[in-house]
């Protein structure tokens, strides 16, 4: 009788714990229902498909149908469509078409979806220098209590404007001396990276051209160069590295053993461009070439490759959404 009892009491207990997690999870799930503060992740509210995929989109007869919505008032409707029209957003459409979003958060906070205006609020405050006191007023009033800060962006642009007139890299004065035509071509030569030895080069050109039916076509690729006896080589391709996609932007690891480099719009990558490593395998060859994966490149443009001097931190370019403003630096390690 004793066990019997105890048998019961025990298995009432589990019943009630049982219960009490189903009774969470279907709170947890229902929160937030209808009034915008759902717990699902503000960067999923909506997924920009084309980033990294095309620069700009523009369809005139939904832009049409947007505005025949907001005229007749029909908020419902114009919501959707508006959604749906700022998902098919190329990286440029957040500065030049502000305004739609700007139109979307007003009409979130209007349906009292709050969570969903402040996140799209956030997200022109990162991407437009226009009406910026304006919008800041609007994140404002509805983000008090918020502990989100961010950069003021009429300075970030401002600083960015600054940057195109002035070179922020001042080398020592000296004389200029052309690496000669066994390095250079008649095309664009840049982006030179070198080992600690000084006696390695790898660089980016565009002399690799074709000629097609629809005009020349440039190709990208990754050249390299030694020093020998005081003079360097010519410049040879780097046979398994390039391919028939653009390469560039190389960075060399202090013992020249990795090269790193991107690589852009391929089929496999994840973006625009991707940023790959390939080892030193001797002989000025390379090989095993990776692409860095998703926790490094995103679906956006990523590019110029840097590492620290300790080796351990690589720092790149993005133009990802994530960011401060249209192009950002971040690192991983």
């Amino acid at each position: 009788m004793y066990f019997k009892t105890t048998y019961l009491i025990l298995m009432f207990i589990i019943l009630l714990v049982f219960t009490f997690q189903s009774g969470r999870g279907s709170d947890i799930g229902n929160s937030g229902a209808g009034n915008g503060s759902s717990n699902k992740s503000p960067e999923s509210y909506i997924t920009f498909e084309n980033i990294g995929h095309i620069s700009y989109y523009r369809n005139e007869s939904q832009l049409q149908k947007i505005a025949r919505l907001e005229k007749a008032g029909k908020f419902k409707d114009l919501i959707k469509t508006l959604e749906n029209y700022v998902s098919n957003f190329g990286i440029t459409n957040f500065r030049r078409d502000s305004g739609l979003l700007w139109k979307l958060a007003q009409l979130y906070e209007k349906t009292k979806q709050t969570a969903k205006a402040k996140w799209l609020y956030r997200l022109i405050l990162k991407h437009t220098d226009k009406g910026i006191e304006y919008v800041k007023k609007y994140y404002d009033s509805i983000a008090k209590n918020d502990k989100e800060y961010y950069v003021p962006i009429d300075y970030y642009y401002k600083l960015i404007e600054y940057r195109k007139q002035i070179d922020t890299l001042r080398p020592a004065r000296g004389k200029l001396n052309n690496m000669g035509t066994s390095v250079n071509s008649d095309y664009e030569d840049y982006g030179p990276a070198i080992n600690n030895k000084n006696n390695l080069m790898i660089f980016t050109s565009k002399r690799n051209r074709e000629d097609q039916l629809k005009g020349v076509k440039i190709n990208e690729d990754l050249y390299w160069t030694e020093e020998k006896d005081g003079s360097w080589t010519d410049a040879q391709p780097l046979e398994n590295i390039n391919t028939k996609f653009n390469e560039g932007s190389p960075c060399l690891s202090k013992n020249a053993e990795k090269l790193y480099f991107i690589r852009c719009k391929t089929p496999q990558g994840h973006g625009n461009c991707d940023i790959y490593v390939a080892e030193n395998q001797g002989k000025n060859t390379w090989g095993n070439v990776q692409n860095l994966g998703k926790k490094v490149n995103s679906r956006a443009w990523d590019s110029h490759p840097s590492l620290s001097h300790t080796g351990d931190t690589l720092f790149f370019a993005s133009d990802r959404l994530s960011g401060f403003g249209g192009i950002d630096i971040y690192y991983t390690y």
